[in-house]
């Protein structure tokens, strides 16, 4: 628990009456953040009341071992402590910030007020505003930034994972101040290789082939794994049928048999139209009298399928679409 938290768990175990005292002592700065983290804590664990107050334990009180917090408390203990109105405008401003993502602000704004925005700020700072940003406008984002950076923004948003909520509050805070001239917590998630992922299928290949060489410079095995995770076997399901034929040629007969024999009978009916009636005939014929085989022996042998789909897209015989839910071409 972060500070805040914990002195918000001390509030909701000794009750209103005591809370409200010790909340009409604080600077109102502190009431709004330890409010917001009382808002948050909708029900207090007597495992967690313990810890916080050990003292108090035994006067929780209620069959279930804990006391409720959340909106209902909160607003009483407000009620207590400000005026009517003050009271009233907290409420409303701390269920909002409850709701709302961070750098939510950012989203409504255009891609070139966003680049012109961070264009000075450092990677990390970039790196952690793209991570919370819708997926099509992070995109949009990231191919926009100046080419010299690209890499490094995304190989900081492939090693990000969780950060502080205190630490994503404050610079948000500061952001939406520098921002204000542009546009009219437990642990936040965010970035990672997945989030990468997502950014680059998003990108015309032409940005995301760039990216992904400058990256493999900076970080081959972090580049290797980004790269294995761009298109996994089972995407070919949304290719046109009229590339099968191409990738089937392409494919070794046995790579594509052993291949087919971990996949779904849907999957193997997509590769059965991109061949022959007699050489379908035959893979079939293939995959049944291969019997069982390891699972390793399988995924490697559909990685080498999808090696072929990516070589036949860098070739542009194959075109794999990307953007906001657009489907595989």
């Amino acid at each position: 628990m972060t500070g805040h938290e914990r002195v918000a768990a001390f509030l909701i175990a000794v009750g209103e009456e005591a809370a409200t005292a010790i909340l009409k002592n604080m600077p109102e700065d502190d009431v709004e953040r330890i409010a917001l983290e009382i808002h948050k804590q909708r029900y207090l664990s007597a495992d967690v009341a313990d810890a916080i107050l050990d003292e108090v334990a035994e006067q929780l009180g209620g069959d279930e071992g804990g006391v409720a917090g959340g909106l209902p408390f909160l607003r009483h203990v407000l009620n207590k402590t400000l005026l009517p109105n003050r009271a009233n405008e907290m409420l409303s401003r701390l269920t909002t910030q409850a709701t709302t993502p961070p750098f939510a602000f950012l989203r409504k704004a255009e891609t070139s007020q966003l680049i012109a925005f961070i264009k000075t700020e450092h990677p990390q700072t970039v790196a952690m505003i793209i991570a919370y940003l819708d997926p099509v406008q992070a995109a949009s984002v990231l191919s926009a930034l100046p080419s010299d950076i690209q890499a490094e923004v995304a190989m900081r948003i492939a090693m990000m994972d969780r950060t502080s909520p205190d630490v994503v509050r404050e610079v948000e805070r500061l952001l939406r101040l520098k921002f204000a001239s542009l546009s009219a917590g437990s642990l936040e998630r965010s970035g990672g290789v997945q989030h990468v992922v997502s950014l680059l299928q998003k990108s015309d290949p032409g940005n995301t082939k760039f990216i992904m060489d400058a990256l493999g410079e900076m970080a081959p095995e972090l580049a290797d794994e980004v790269q294995k995770n761009m298109f996994v076997f089972s995407d070919i399901m949304r290719l046109g049928d009229r590339d099968m034929p191409k990738i089937v040629r392409e494919c070794d007969g046995k790579d594509l048999a052993l291949a087919l024999r971990g996949a779904s009978e849907e999957m193997r009916v997509k590769f059965f139209k991109g061949m022959s009636s007699r050489s379908a005939v035959q893979m079939k014929d293939d995959i049944e009298i291969m019997g069982p085989q390891r699972l390793s022996a399988i995924e490697e042998a559909q990685q080498k399928v999808v090696a072929v789909v990516r070589r036949l897209e860098q070739n542009e015989e194959i075109v794999i679409a990307r953007g906001g839910g657009e489907e595989f071409k």
